[in-house]
Formats: structure tokens, sequence, C-alpha cells
């Protein structure tokens, strides 16, 4: 009996340092989400338009339980719930498959089809500041995606990092309708002209001795300039001779802030906010302690950039288990008391209180080999 205990004792606390930690258990929930967007359509247009599309497509899906929708301003939410015990990546493909149409509509800027987790939540998500002003709140966005990002995605247990907040450069171009009329140009002309003259054009191959080229005209647009002097039409002057019509000939050509859709304040000062997501599965303590030593190396590194910590979703775990381990040793205490007061002997008393940590451990060996992690449920239940 003492090997057995022994030895329910020794796997139980291997398996106890190596059980995955995590907020909630990993519960399968069987919905998908359909996102449409479309401009700036307001929502009852959205529903009017696309909606009922998406309904009617969704009806030759089978296994869906039931269906709901919410129509905002330039989106369209679906919300479709399968029967339980539903194949759920064979109906994320019929899914796709259903609404692949609507995506070619050309009114239609994007359709996404994923699954639901109720699990998917940041694991910790970090506040970049520049308390001096320098460098700005678009430099800021830019060192967050560029190098703050796609370093953090590096790392093991990190499945995305996503940035959120601060500002984003575009070049604006503001037409003048006198200079427009004057030379006989329409907005669409406009337009239509820009973008046909963003874009890189292939010249195929050139052959020298041994080596073959790749001949490309690079003509993407690298600032106001260049949108500037594209070539919207000809037209003859006053003077008699046919002249280019240029865009810095109809508008003003320059560079400002694109317009925000969020706005991230760190300690009441405006920044960029950096969510980092874990690998489903991953132990979320161990992918928090390495998020946050890589961010406390490289924002060392960045000069003016101060990273706060807002919100860490291995804190609350490591609460949780502190909380378990003292509930139970409270509770070892609690029966080795009462049994020695109401027992008054020793061999009873060291026997049930023996009971409690390997009947513990045993647990945990048992959640190991199911597959269970420690989470708030588990941990209740432990």
């Amino acid at each position: 009996v003492t090997v057995v205990a022994l030895a329910a004792v020794i796997v139980g606390w291997i398996s106890w340092r190596g059980l995955p930690l995590d907020l909630q258990p990993d519960v399968q929930s069987p919905t998908v989400l359909v996102s449409v967007r479309s401009g700036d359509r307001p929502p009852v247009e959205m529903e009017r338009l696309y909606g009922e599309q998406v309904e009617q497509r969704l009806f030759t899906v089978r296994g869906i339980r039931s269906i709901s929708q919410i129509a905002r301003t330039g989106r369209l939410v679906t919300r479709v719930t399968f029967d339980w015990g539903a194949d759920l990546e064979l109906a994320v493909v019929d899914v796709q498959k259903a609404v692949a149409s609507i995506a070619a509509d050309p009114d239609v800027d994007e359709v996404v089809v994923r699954r639901f987790d109720p699990r998917q939540r940041p694991v910790v998500v970090y506040g970049l500041v520049a308390p001096g002003g320098s460098p700005d709140l678009a430099e800021l966005r830019q060192v967050a995606r560029r190098r703050l990002g796609p370093a953090l995605e590096q790392l093991e247990d990190v499945a995305e990092v996503r940035v959120t907040g601060g500002r984003d450069l575009e070049v604006r171009v503001r037409l003048d309708r006198v200079r427009m009329e004057a030379w006989d140009v329409t907005v669409s002309q406009v337009e239509s002209r820009v973008r046909a003259a963003n874009i890189d054009h292939n010249a195929g191959t050139l052959e020298e001795g041994d080596r073959v080229w790749l001949v490309r005209g690079l003509s993407r647009f690298t600032g106001p300039d260049d949108v500037a002097a594209v070539v919207v039409a000809f037209r003859r002057d006053a003077a008699g001779p046919i002249v280019p019509v240029r865009v810095a000939d109809l508008a003003d050509v320059a560079m400002a802030e694109a317009e925000i859709s969020d706005l991230v304040r760190v300690d009441g000062v405006e920044g960029v906010a950096l969510s980092i997501y874990k690998e489903a599965g991953a132990n979320t303590v161990r992918a928090s302690r390495r998020v946050r030593e890589a961010v406390e190396t490289m924002v060392a590194d960045l000069a003016g950039v101060e990273a706060r910590l807002v919100a860490d979703e291995a804190a609350l775990v490591e609460g949780a288990i502190r909380d378990v381990e003292g509930a139970a040793l409270i509770g070892i205490v609690l029966a080795v008391l009462v049994l020695a007061l109401f027992l008054r002997s020793p061999a009873p008393t060291v026997v049930v209180a023996a009971a409690v940590p390997v009947s513990l451990l045993a647990t945990v060996f048992g959640m190991r080999l199911a597959g269970h992690t420690l989470n708030l449920m588990t941990l209740g239940g432990l």
C-alpha cells in the first residue's frame, strides 16, 4: 500500500509540473462566424443586400441548428450554430463553399469565415507610449507592426500579435471642382488613372551570356509626389498644343493621417496596443513569461518608447493555482486536527491525513492521461 501511494505521489507530481495552464477548459463551441464587409453601407442596406443572401446559401449546409445576424455600418456578422457533435472542420469548409459567390461581388470588400472559440482572448496586452512625443503615433504604430509584432510571433507558444491604435499615414488627394471642370475631367477618371498607375509592370526577361535577367518596371507610389505626377488625360491648352493633365493640376496632394476607427490610451496617454494570442493547447503561464521577457528586451533598445503591461491572463491562472494550493494545505491541516481531536490515535490520523495529498496527486495524474488542462474549472474541482 505504501509503494502504491508513493507511486501515485510521484506520477502525480510529475503530471502537475507538466500540465498546461489555461484560464478556461478546451470547450469546442459548435459555432461558425461569417463576416461580410462592404464599404460604409448603412445597417439596413447590409441586411437587405447580403443578409438574405447569406441565409439562403447557408440553408444548403447540413447540421445547422440556428442562424442569427447582426448588421452594422459596412459589416454583417452571421453566427451559425451547428448541432453538438458536428465535425466543425468540415462545417467551416461547407460554409466557405456556400458563401464563396458573395466574395466574388465587386462591392464586397471582404468575406471571412472562422470558428468561434470562447477562449480566443489575448494572453498578454501591452500598451506602447512615447511620453516625450518622439516617435509620433504613426512611427510608433510602424514600430509595433514591423518590429515588435513579427519578433513576438516567432516565439514558441505565440500564435498571433494584433496591433491597434496609433495612426496610419495616407496620401490625400483633395480635388478642386473648378480645375476639374476647366480640364473636363471627372472624379472617376482620376480614380481609375491613379489606381492603374500604382502597379509594377513585368517587362519579360533579358538573356546575357549564361544569365537570364528578370526585367520589371517599378512604378508603385512611394510618396505624394508620385501621385501628383500621374497623368490623368491629355488636353489642348489655350495656346494650342496638347499637354498632359496631371493630378497636381486638378488637386492638392499631401501626406495626412488616415481616419481612425479605434483609439488606445495607456494611463491617459494615447498610444498603441499589442494584443498577444497563444497557440491552442499552449501553456498560458509559460507563453506569458516568454512574451514579457521578450518585450522588455526589445523595448530597451527603442529610444523614447515605454511598454506598460495592461493585462496578463497568466496572473489570474497563477492566482487560482495559489488559492487551490492554499485551500489544500488548509484542508489537510484541519483534517489532521479534527481527526487527532476525535480519534486520539496517531495511526488512523496519519493514514487519513496522507490520503488527502495522495488522492489529489492521483487525480492530477488522471487529468494528464485524459488530456485536461489546469484551468478554473478543473482547479475548482480539485
